[in-house]
């Protein structure tokens, strides 16, 4: 059954996860119920297994009505941010529904992974799946914060986050490829990318001019105004170990021209993008660590897991014992569905450890080659989906966490390459969002 353990957990690391101070509470138990005091107001709630909770149909009620309301005013950025004082719920299991969702409880048993060990679409218990099309528990936790401890729904954030696989495209080609490369832009008459590329070959780890890969496309350099219904954050995560011969890559950032990308781009904050194999080698974390440490002269505060490979929670165990608080890496690999059905920043619970584990996530919104080589989206598919998701995430929930690679947004790095042309599309759109008065 809950403990007063796990209501502390609920409330401090999942509810009031993103509070700089966590609200002092105390619970009482009956034999059916729950109740927590705060500053004179009492929240009672029927006991349920922490371990296994189950929803009920009354649940199942709500979370029909959730999503209803959002897939009606899903256009309406206002009253999307302001349907969590909108919705009269009574007597809602507030807390077994968030904890049910946060903790994962709808994944089949045992879980379907994918080829990269990841959970993914196939994974969920299908019952569940059309409540993660929604960011129905963000709502849940506004509602249970506005009625609770009188808070209003806070600013949401933009992430725009770039991971840098490798930094020279000429390098990770390597001599045949490359050469393969030129070949094909004789053979199709493109002169002057043949010229620009051969001059790239020659200055790409010199000058930050000449190296296609260490653009700002990936970021969003102009200001918002104060009062703009989010903020906008540039992360970027370096890859620094290569664990898998195939997967990982080995990048110099000693370079002169990555020196110079550094001194551009001022501002942004920089994480590690832990290599494909950390989880199978725990040990190898402090290695990654101490390179960039080197690259960026601070320890990193947040990580990506490459191939976003990790088993939640207990893989974030490898991020805690460094002393990295937040992960980037939540998200299905293979569908824009919302994992956990949520956007807020939260902390897992350890089954294996009987406590949170010390690392907060922020889920992953876009990631560009799930729209293109996984999802198979055409341009105008991959706008739409994207616009309406952004919406959603920045205006409904908490955060929005955009992943472009650094390579995927030089305009000639593959044939058909729409990514440029859609995150800055997406710029524009987010630029015009920013006006909307809340």
């Amino acid at each position: 059954m809950i403990t007063n353990q796990h209501i502390s957990y609920l409330i401090h690391d999942v509810v009031c996860n993103e509070d700089s101070e966590k609200p002092t509470i105390s619970a009482t138990f009956t034999t059916t119920h729950f109740t927590i005091k705060w500053q004179g107001t009492e929240y009672s709630e029927l006991l349920f297994d922490f371990e296994k909770p189950e929803l009920t149909n009354a649940d199942f009620e709500i979370l029909d009505d959730i999503s209803s309301h959002i897939y009606q005013i899903k256009n309406n950025p206002a009253k999307l941010f302001n349907l969590y004082t909108q919705l009269d719920f009574s007597d809602v299991a507030y807390l077994k529904i968030i904890h049910f969702f946060i903790n994962e409880h709808y994944l089949k048993h045992p879980t379907p992974i994918d080829a990269h060990g990841r959970v993914f679409s196939q994974s969920i218990e299908h019952r569940y799946t059309k409540y993660m099309q929604f960011p129905v528990v963000d709502v849940l936790i506004d509602a249970f914060r506005f009625r609770f401890f009188n808070k209003n729904k806070k600013q949401s954030t933009i992430y725009f986050t770039c991971d840098y696989d490798y930094i020279n495209l000429w390098k990770y080609l390597g001599f045949t490829k490359s050469v393969w490369r030129l070949i094909r832009h004789i053979f199709f008459f493109r002169r002057e990318l043949l010229v620009y590329e051969i001059w790239t070959m020659v200055y790409s780890n010199k000058r930050v001019a000449y190296n296609m890969l260490l653009s700002n496309r990936m970021y969003y350099k102009q200001e918002i105004r104060k009062y703009a219904p989010f903020q906008i954050r540039n992360l970027g995560f370096l890859l620094v170990d290569c664990s898998h011969k195939k997967f990982d890559f080995t990048n110099d950032y000693t370079c002169n021209a990555f020196k110079q990308y550094l001194n551009e781009n001022i501002g942004v904050e920089f994480g590690i993008h832990s290599s494909y194999n950390t989880t199978k080698n725990a040990k190898s974390m402090q290695t990654q660590i101490e390179s960039f440490e080197r690259i960026i002269y601070e320890r990193p505060r947040f990580s990506r897991f490459h191939y976003l490979r990790c088993n939640y929670p207990d893989d974030l165990s490898i991020l805690a014992d460094q002393g990295i608080k937040t992960d980037f890496s939540f998200c299905f690999s293979d569908s824009l569905m919302y994992r956990a059905a949520t956007t807020h920043a939260f902390k897992q619970w350890s089954y294996q450890h009987s406590k949170p584990v010390g690392v907060s996530i922020i889920p992953l919104s876009i990631m560009d080659v799930m729209l293109k080589n996984t999802l198979k989206y055409s341009y105008d598919e991959a706008l739409s989906k994207s616009k309406e998701k952004i919406e959603l995430s920045s205006f409904l929930g908490s955060n929005c966490v955009l992943l472009w690679h650094n390579n995927s947004l030089y305009p000639d790095f593959e044939r058909k390459n729409y990514h440029p042309k859609l995150l800055l599309e997406l710029k524009k759109h987010i630029a015009t969002l920013a006006e909307i008065d809340i």
